[in-house]
C-alpha cells in the first residue's frame, strides 16, 4: 500500500476498500487520521471474520505563542517543538528483536532493533520541508527480509509527523525450491508473537492454510505435496491478531515435480560485491540498479552509490555494479 498525506490532506493509493477520513484542525493541532477496513474471508474459515488494519498518520505542530484560542485543544496538546522539529516518526510491530530498517531515496538512514515483543519506534531528524517516500522493512535473526512497505508523507517545517499503525507481513522460506511429488515441503519464517499465520499457496487456483507463531515469532507449516499437480507455484504469508491483519510477503516461487531439488541457505555477498550490494539484502539486482539510477549524475549523493570512489555516479558505476550482479 501506498500512503500520501500532508497536515491538511491525505489520500490513499490503490486501495478501494471501505474508509473513513477524519479531520481536526486548530491553532494547536493540525492532524489526518485514515482507519481503513475491509472484511477478509478464507474458505477454510468456519466462520470468517472481519478483520481491521489501521493505519494512522498524523502531523501535530505547536500553537503561535501570540494566539490565545477561545477553546483549549483537547488531546493529544501541545508537543515540545526543540523535540520534534521536522521530524518523522514510524510505529509499528514486527518481529522480536528483528532489525528494522527505514529508507529513504533507496538509501537506509535508521536501524533500530525491534523489542522482545516485536514493537518498534523509529524516526528521522533534521529532514527540510516537502515530501518525502520512506521505506520500511524487518530483518529476522536468519537475515530474511520482509516486504517493503511504502509511505509518502508531507514534512512541515516544525511539524511531527507520525505514522502508526504499522504491521510488518511476516517473512517467508522453504526447505526446497523443487519438492517431488508427493513429499513434503516446509515453510518457515518470522512474524509477529504468537500470530496466525496465513500461508497462500498459488497458482491457477489458490490453496489457504494455517499455522501459529510461537512467542519469539518463528512459524512453520508442513504440506504435502500430493495435494498438488505438477506445476510451478507461488507461497506468500500474512499475520493475524485479534484485531490486525498485516499485508501479504512478497511471493515464494517452488515447484512440484518429479524429482526434489533444497533451496540454497541465505549466504552474504563477500569482497566488491558487498559494497555494490546498496540495499543490504544479500543480492546485487534491480533493486540496487533503481538506487544508483535514482543517484544518477547527481550533485550530490550517498558515498555507498559512488562505487569507485571519484566523487561522481556515472556510467563506471554502473559498469560495476553490472560485474557484480547476481540477479
Amino acid at each position: 500500500m501506498d500512503y500520501q498525506a500532508s497536515k491538511s490532506s491525505f489520500k490513499e493509493v490503490g486501495h478501494t476498500g471501505k474508509k473513513s477520513v477524519k479531520r481536526v484542525a486548530s491553532s494547536v493541532l493540525i492532524g489526518v487520521v485514515l482507519l481503513h477496513s475491509f472484511a477478509y474471508s478464507y474458505a477454510d474459515d468456519p466462520a470468517p471474520n472481519p478483520l481491521i488494519e489501521n493505519i494512522t498518520i498524523t502531523a501535530t505542530v505547536l500553537q503561535n505563542p501570540g494566539v490565545n484560542p477561545d477553546t483549549p485543544p483537547t488531546s493529544p496538546g501541545p508537543v515540545n517543538m526543540t523535540e520534534v522539529t521536522d521530524i518523522a516518526i514510524f510505529k509499528g510491530i514486527a518481529y522480536p528483536l528483528s532489525t528494522i530498517s527505514l529508507i529513504k531515496s533507496g538509501v537506509v538512514v535508521a536501524e533500530i532493533p525491534a523489542n522482545q515483543n516485536g514493537l518498534f519506534d523509529i524516526r528521522v531528524r533534521n529532514l527540510l520541508p516537502g515530501t518525502y517516500s520512506f521505506g520500511i522493512r524487518a530483518n529476522d535473526k536468519n537475515g530474511l527480509q520482509s516486504k517493503l512497505l511504502m509511505f509518502t508523507i508531507y514534512i512541515s517545517s516544525s511539524v511531527a509527523t507520525i505514522v502508526e499503525g504499522i504491521f510488518i507481513p511476516p517473512t517467508i522460506t522453504s526447505d526446497k525450491v523443487d519438492v517431488k511429488r508427493g513429499e513434503p515441503i516446509t515453510f518457515s519464517g518470522y512474524s509477529t508473537p504468537n500470530a496466525e499465520i496465513r500461508l497462500s499457496l498459488s497458482s491457477t487456483f489458490e490453496l489457504l492454510k494455517r499455522a501459529n507463531a510461537n512467542a519469539s515469532g518463528t512459524w512453520s507449516y508442513v504440506y504435502d505435496s500430493s495435494e498438488l499437480d505438477f506445476g510451478d507455484y507461488n507461497a506468500k504469508a500474512r499475520s493475524l491478531t485479534a484485531t490486525n491483519l498485516s499485508p501479504y510477503s512478497d511471493a515464494l516461487a517452488f515447484s512440484v515435480s518429479s524429482t526434489t531439488r533444497m533451496r540454497s541457505k541465505l549466504s552474504s555477498l563477500a569482497g566488491f560485491r558487498k559494497r555494490c550490494d546498496l540495499n543490504d539484502d544479500n543480492r546485487v539486482n534491480l533493486l540496487d540498479f533503481s538506487i544508483m539510477a535514482f543517484w544518477y549524475k547527481r550533485i550530490t549523493f550517498p558515498p555507498k552509490v559512488d562505487l569507485n570512489s571519484d566523487n561522481a555516479v556515472n556510467l563506471t558505476d554502473l559498469s560495476i555494479l553490472a560485474y557484480c550482479w547476481t540477479g
